[in-house]
Order: C-alpha cells, then sequence, then structure tokens
C-alpha cells in the first residue's frame, strides 16, 4: 500500500506542475523604469503643489476590425489620469490645476495660459525626453517657452508624452488554456488512480514510467507555448518624438523665457533625423515618459522614460504602466 501511495503522490505532484507551470504563463515581465533625478530635490524634495499638464500621447491602432485610435485614446487618457492622479495624492502631492488643451483649468474654466504657449511648451517637453535619452545620468536643462506655474502658485508642473500603440498581440495564455491544464491535471490524477487499482492487482509494473512521460510532454508542450509569447511581447521600439522637428530646429539659437541659449534644444537639433513615427504594426507597445519641471527655477527636477510591451486598448495595462512610471517619483518632504 505504501508503494500505490507514492504513485498517487507523483500523480498529485505532476498535477500541481502542470497547474504552476500555467500560472507562471499567466503573469507578464514588466521593465524597471529609469528616471533621473535633480540632486537637490532628491535630498530636500521642496515641492507639494503641481499644475499638470494636458496627457501628450499619441494612440495608435492595427487595422483590423477593432476599436478605432480615438476610442482607444479617450479611454487611455481617462485612465491615466486617474492612476496618475492616485499615485499624485499617495505621495502627498497636491494638484493645483489640470490644464486643457485650451490653456484653461479644466475644473475652473479659469485661463492659465495662452493656447499658443501650452502648445510650444507641450512640443519643447516632448523634445526633451529625447535630447535626455542621449544624456544618460546627465540632466539637461530645458527650453521652457514660457513660464509655468505664474497663475497658480504650483510648485511644479508635470508633463506627461509618448505614444501607445495597439496591435496584433501573441494570443499567450489565456482562459481556454486555463481549462485545457486543469483538463490535464485531472486527467493524471484519474489515469495514476487507475494505476493503483491495477498495482492492488499485480498489474502495476511499469504505468508509473507512462504517466510520467505524459505530464512532461504536457508541461513542455504548456511551456514552450508561454517561452514563445514572453519572446514576442519583448519586442518594441526605442524612442520617440511627438515634437515637430522642422519647429524645434527654429528654436536651436533662440532664448527661452528664463533667458537661456544652452538647453536641450542644442542636443535635440543636433541629432542627425527625426525621431521614428508613430508604429503601423506589430505588436503592442506604449512608451511613456514624464518630466516634472520646478516652476520657480525653470530646471526639470525628475524624469523618467520607459518602453513597455503594453497595450493601449487594456485598462489594466494602462494602470500599470503609469503607476510602474511614477513609482520613482520621490514622495513629498
Amino acid at each position: 500500500m505504501r508503494r500505490h501511495s507514492g504513485i498517487f503522490r507523483c500523480g498529485l505532484v505532476a498535477a500541481v506542475a502542470a497547474s504552476a507551470v500555467l500560472a507562471a504563463g499567466c503573469g507578464r515581465s514588466w521593465p524597471s523604469v529609469r528616471s533621473v533625478a535633480d540632486v537637490e530635490f532628491l535630498d530636500a524634495g521642496g515641492v507639494r503643489s503641481v499644475d499638470v499638464l494636458p496627457i501628450d500621447v499619441g494612440v495608435g491602432a492595427a487595422n483590423d476590425g477593432r476599436e478605432p485610435p480615438d476610442i482607444i485614446a479617450e479611454r487611455f487618457t481617462l485612465l491615466a489620469e486617474g492612476e496618475m492622479a492616485s499615485q499624485l495624492a499617495l505621495r502627498g502631492y497636491h494638484v493645483r490645476s489640470y490644464i486643457g488643451w485650451d490653456g484653461a483649468d479644466r475644473r475652473q474654466r479659469a485661463q492659465l495660459m495662452s493656447r499658443e504657449s501650452l502648445e510650444a511648451t507641450q512640443a519643447s517637453l516632448a523634445a526633451f525626453g529625447t535630447a535626455q535619452a542621449t544624456a544618460g545620468d546627465v540632466m539637461l536643462t530645458p527650453y521652457l517657452p514660457a513660464r509655468l506655474g505664474e497663475a497658480t502658485g504650483a510648485d511644479a508642473t508635470l508633463y506627461i508624452g509618448g505614444y501607445a500603440y495597439s496591435g496584433v498581440d501573441p494570443r499567450g495564455v489565456n482562459a481556454g488554456d486555463v481549462a485545457k491544464v486543469v483538463l490535464i491535471s485531472l486527467f493524471i490524477v484519474v489515469i495514476v488512480a487507475v494505476l493503483v487499482v491495477a498495482a492492488k492487482n499485480g498489474g502495476g509494473g511499469g504505468g508509473g514510467g507512462g504517466v510520467a512521460r505524459a505530464a512532461s510532454s504536457a508541461g513542455s508542450s504548456v511551456g514552450r507555448g508561454v517561452a514563445h509569447a514572453s519572446v514576442a511581447a519583448g519586442r518594441g521600439l526605442a524612442r520617440f518624438g511627438r515634437a515637430s522637428w522642422h519647429a524645434m530646429r527654429g528654436w536651436g539659437h533662440s532664448v527661452d523665457a528664463w533667458g537661456r541659449a544652452s538647453n536641450h534644444i542644442t542636443v535635440y537639433t543636433a541629432m542627425p533625423g527625426p525621431p521614428p513615427a508613430l508604429p503601423a504594426e506589430g505588436p503592442s507597445r506604449t512608451i511613456l515618459e514624464m518630466t516634472l519641471v520646478d516652476n520657480h527655477r525653470g530646471i526639470v527636477l525628475w524624469h523618467a522614460r520607459q518602453e513597455f510591451a503594453a497595450n493601449p486598448a487594456r485598462p489594466a495595462d494602462v494602470r500599470q504602466v503609469v503607476a510602474r512610471m511614477m513609482a520613482g517619483l520621490p514622495a513629498v518632504r
């Protein structure tokens, strides 16, 4: 009877192992977000209130009859704003205003800056991300075409930009796969039970090896599918830029609102060609960047930029990438 119990335990172990393979496949490997920050801001803080610029993320979608990009973009913006507000509150920041694309406070409708100043600021901060990506840990000086926070008195201004593409993703592990592995597990247990009965009647000599091989084959099949999905999800584009290339070149030798002529635009316009455009095919990908600008000193306090194998059409993906981006933002001191 001890031998029969051992066979049964092996069957249960195989069933549990098959379920474990599935559970591993259901997870996703998220990259670590790299950020750079001003040393004084890291040491002393000093920022308690922020203005939030309009989310400047271009959204594209595969032309396969699913949701159009404008619908995905609208939902993406709402979800990203909600998660961003939660993350700011979690870190102790008070949002003074959410600025709309017309330059007005979206809650109180007070005009905070002109539309032209807002668009120029958005374009310049989009270019900042592309230039900063080439500078490593050295924080560049931003070109600020307009003073920020003057109408609200906020300590800093937060910019969120990037692009997001809803593509044709590998199927990966889904509910159907869950059912298959559960059935495989149950099948293994049933077969082992049959072998136990057969062993009682003297026919259990070689059955255990056959079951072990079947379990190994099933597990390998699921494992290969998970590995393939993981590799496919890792593809993507490394850089982006939403600012007008020709407009940026015109700013190369002009001073900004702080009277500075040496800034990130010099680096940006020295690049050999414009950043790549929004992708039009392939798997989903999302590149986000966030830049926190000190309204009193006109410098960048914190900047993060990361690519994710995330689909902007999936609410869980949107919340995940925003939360991971803001995880490196220092809390209020």
